[in-house]
């Protein structure tokens, strides 16, 4: 017992010096590319340059792009507690990520600052060698480290209320526990608010008048008590419904029905065709029409199953899957909840949810006062009146740097000041604003959008700084071509 407790201590101080010899390597790299750059112009110190709402891996990969940029007076919120943030730890209930682990994500091409550094730092090459997909554990873990290293300003159980536009700032209202509230200012906001970021749940309206006690959303949380030893019934067959019902087969749920409208599950992963870096750089040039037309198409198929996730289930017998199913109505009979559909009526205990996100602004609490001045895709083409259509046109229409656009020019110069770095994005720049593989091109065209724009915003102060520069100690002066002037 003795000798194996020194060979696990053993192994935990290797993996320890790894990691330290890591971080000592990347400390020295960043030193090198002069991170963080130094900044370049002066701000109030009540006023930030940027604020970045969400913590996830988009807020911080764009933090980091910013912070290369000398953009310093910078402050991300995340309204989850430490360690929380992003989805990692709470609804994305996969056991590993649905992408090639050999991808770079937020690292910006700093190879010491990758999951696979992070990884074989710690667990050696032939781990890496033998790993099929991450882990989506050591996935927030990484993330962790990520905000660490990189010394990212950082402050947690913040919740973005409201966007006020004053002068030539952002007023930023947020909630912060027990119901206080706090404002700051700031020059330019990001909302890097993931998958939820520009509608919230989809939430289907028949649900809407049952009691909250009886469903929840494949995003929320979802309580021990409402699963073990209950039937489930879970509406929907994308990815996040197969990983919804293992999660509550494996937690001890009695049995569980998975209703949806197709009459197969989608085969055909059509968004990653968008996952290349010829997608990630040109998507955003293509003509509006190529790009509805694209996302017509994405929609159209829908989000495959991955076969992990099929496989998860293959052990379990109380599951059932029924295809070509709509929901007539919904009735709630003696702590149960009864289906009816055009095919059966099912019986429940409690109902998931896994039917993705909205895309709608109107329901976004914290652009509820300026969605009405925002351009949306509905104001480009008009869509037809199939469901598809109709969520593109509520997506917004972007500027090349992720920024609103007005919908009447002139009416509200501010929101070039906001820039959309969600999934709200996508229609208008590809799968760069929360997808791992174009997340640190999203973030550089970001960084480089608002570095210049805050340049030319300054124009009249950068001319009088001009003026009034002066060579800083030890540069060339007059005197010192004193000697050559008298040899002649």
């Amino acid at each position: 017992m003795h000798f194996l407790a020194c060979i696990l201590f053993f192994n935990i101080f290797i993996n320890a010096s790894g990691l330290d010899d890591l971080e000592k390597s990347l400390k020295e790299n960043l030193s090198m590319i002069e991170y963080p750059a130094e900044p370049w112009h002066d701000t109030p110190p009540e006023i930030f340059d940027v604020v970045i709402v969400g913590g996830g891996m988009a807020g911080l990969t764009a933090s980091f792009a910013l912070l290369t940029q000398g953009i310093s007076h910078i402050q991300i919120f995340d309204e989850n507690a430490d360690g929380f943030e992003g989805p990692w730890l709470t609804y994305a209930r996969m056991n590993t990520l649905r992408s090639n682990k050999n991808l770079t994500g937020p690292a910006l091409s700093i190879a010491e600052l990758t999951f696979h550094a992070w990884y074989t730092a710690q667990f050696g090459d032939q781990a890496w060698n033998d790993l099929n997909k991450i882990p989506t554990h050591l996935w927030a873990e990484y993330l962790q480290w990520y905000k660490k290293v990189l010394n990212l300003p950082f402050k947690n159980n913040h919740r973005l209320q409201a966007i006020i536009p004053e002068d030539n700032m952002l007023r930023l209202i947020f909630k912060k526990p027990n119901n206080i509230f706090c404002q700051v200012f700031t020059r330019k906001v990001v909302l890097a608010t993931g998958r939820g970021g520009f509608g919230g749940k989809e939430i289907p309206s028949i649900f809407q008048s049952l009691s909250p006690s009886f469903y929840t959303h494949a995003s929320q949380i979802i309580k021990q008590e409402k699963i073990a030893h209950k039937d489930i019934v879970i509406v929907g067959t994308g990815a996040s419904a197969f990983d919804n019902a293992a999660y509550v087969l494996e937690h001890g749920a009695q049995s569980v029905t998975l209703l949806m409208r197709r009459s197969i599950p989608p085969l055909v992963c059509k968004d990653w065709y968008l996952s290349t870096p010829g997608a990630h750089q040109g998507f955003y040039n293509l003509s509006n029409t190529d790009r509805w037309q694209m996302f017509k198409t994405i929609f159209s198929f829908g989000t495959t199953v991955p076969i992990d996730s099929l496989n998860r289930l293959k052990n379990y017998h109380n599951i059932k899957l029924y295809p070509n199913i709509t929901i007539k109505a919904l009735q709630e009979d003696n702590q149960r909840i009864k289906i009816e559909t055009n095919a059966d009526t099912f019986t429940a205990d409690y109902i998931i949810l896994a039917t993705g996100f909205a895309i709608d602004g109107f329901n976004q609490l914290e652009l509820t006062n300026i969605i009405d001045d925002i351009l949306l895709w509905q104001n480009i083409i008009t869509p037809d009146e199939t469901s598809i259509e109709q969520k593109l046109g509520r997506f917004p229409f972007l500027g090349p740097y992720f920024e609103f656009i007005e919908k009447t020019p002139g009416s509200a110069l501010y929101l070039k000041n906001i820039h959309c770095f969600n999934y709200g994005a996508s229609l208008s720049h590809g799968l760069i604003s929360g997808d791992i593989a174009g997340v640190g091109t999203g973030a550089q065209r970001l960084a480089l959008g608002i570095t210049a724009d805050l340049f030319t915003a300054e124009s009249s102060q950068h001319l009088a700084n001009l003026a009034a520069y002066q060579p800083p100690p030890g540069e060339v002066t007059e005197q010192d071509f004193d000697w050559l002037l008298s040899a002649t």
